[in-house]
């Protein structure tokens, strides 16, 4: 069965305080959104869903839901679906018939979606016991999804990276989105990214956030112990020899995560105040279409090529 949705909301551009409506209306309410189309779906067999499409692009998600969290569900459908159109608006997404992430409402406390090649990822809105929303779902609906189907768009060609570059790149094109949904949630989060920038006093290397390190004491425990003596007593003694390295040995470098999140998204910003959000969303693009992990070099490059600045001691 499919609903069209003939209330007063347009899907792109859209005025702010529909869109804040349909973001906040009661549990029982079911606002909709003109452009937005609404079909039940039961693909899994276990959980009902709404298909929701875009009909300007075609570009399409699932919202799943269990008995207990329809309402909560239907409620904030026109919400998670018109974020299509503004995401696509955003990235000059021309794409038809985009699949985004879905997302699947669930008082089961512990639910996990289906895992496989061929399933779509689900975010998962876990609703309180009666079927309705605190204030964790609320921001997780209108600040973190927009964010995280940006990270849908991007994997789009190849595995991406460096974590600066996709992270910024998310956060400034999900905070747009979300300015629209919530503008009051999506202000108090900004905030507090502008005051972990403020409060950080070490360099942040944005260039090597995720970078692969070993574990100092993989390397300690393979050390004779004159050389494990020497390399406590000066870190920047380097042993010669051949180490050998397991799963366990090697971390990722995630330490500053607030601060380099809105390091990276402030990047983003700067570049928009001086050359427009058309130009730096175009360099974003050209970036995600190259077919292979993308480096850092790649990124400076060509920010070097478009806007005449270097970008390097950014990423230091």
């Amino acid at each position: 069965m499919e609903l069209v949705s003939a209330a007063v909301l347009v899907s792109a551009p859209a005025g702010e305080s529909d869109l804040v409506a349909a973001c906040s209306a009661s549990i029982g309410e079911t606002p909709q959104v003109m452009g937005l189309r609404f079909s039940e779906d039961q693909p899994d067999g276990a959980l009902a869903s709404l298909r929701l499409t875009n009909e300007a692009s075609g570009g399409w998600m699932r919202v799943y839901f269990d008995a207990g969290s329809e309402r909560a569900a239907r409620s904030r459908a026109a919400c998670l679906g018109a974020q299509i159109a503004l995401l696509e608006e955003q990235l000059a997404d021309d794409r038809r018939d985009a699949r985004w992430d879905d997302v699947v409402f669930t008082t089961d406390a512990a639910y996990a979606p289906p895992r496989g090649d061929e399933v779509q990822n689900r975010w998962i809105i876990r609703t309180t016991a009666d079927g309705s929303l605190d204030e964790g779902d609320e921001d997780l609906i209108t600040t973190v999804i927009p964010h995280e189907q940006v990270h849908e768009y991007q994997k789009r060609v190849a595995p991406m990276g460096p974590r600066w570059f996709r992270e910024g790149h998310a956060s400034w094109v999900g905070f747009k989105v979300a300015l629209q949904l919530a503008p009051d949630r999506a202000e108090r989060v900004i905030a507090e990214r502008e005051a972990a920038i403020a409060d950080v006093s070490e360099r942040l290397t944005l260039g090597r956030w995720g970078g692969l390190q070993v574990r100092p004491e993989a390397i300690l425990r393979q050390l004779s112990p004159e050389d494990r003596a020497r390399k406590l007593a000066d870190p920047t003694f380097q042993p010669n020899g051949t180490f050998q390295f397991g799963p366990g040995d090697v971390i990722s470098d995630e330490g500053n995560a607030i601060a380099r999140y809105a390091a990276s998204w402030r990047i983003f910003v700067d570049l928009e105040t001086r050359h427009g959000a058309d130009a730096v969303q175009s360099w974003a693009n050209d970036l995600i279409s190259i077919p292979a992990r993308l480096t850092n070099e790649q990124v400076v490059d060509l920010a070097r090529e478009r806007f005449g600045e270097d970008l390097g001691p950014l990423l230091e």
